[in-house]
């Protein structure tokens, strides 16, 4: 014949019942607040351009030294100066940004 386990049970203190409830409380706001961080960090998660502003120089201007005998022209249209502008593109985003996010062509 088979004997069972004798099993006492004893009473939990107050002190033992309010530990069991901090324990419970405590994760479960631990669970709250790491779905929390998990979806406030994948909204953080954006593409972003940015585009700043180097300088530029100016490399033909018609007239003054050139006169009026010298034109520049671009697709038909007569251009008074020429300058070449620096710009640095740079990624901020925290996600790759891919050629087919760009809606409209830079040039």
């Amino acid at each position: 014949m088979r004997q069972m386990p004798i099993v006492i049970r004893q009473d939990l203190t107050s002190k033992e019942k309010r530990t069991k409830w901090v324990q419970l409380l405590v994760t479960i706001i631990g669970v709250a607040i790491a779905i929390a961080s998990l979806l406030f960090g994948l909204s953080l998660r954006k593409k972003e351009l940015t585009v700043i502003f180097r300088g530029s120089d100016s490399l033909v201007e018609v007239g003054g030294i050139l006169g009026e005998d010298v034109a520049i022209t671009y697709r038909g249209e007569h251009i008074r100066s020429l300058s070449k502008v620096n710009l640095l593109l740079r990624n901020t985003g925290a996600l790759a940004i891919k050629a087919e996010d760009v809606k409209e062509p830079l040039v």
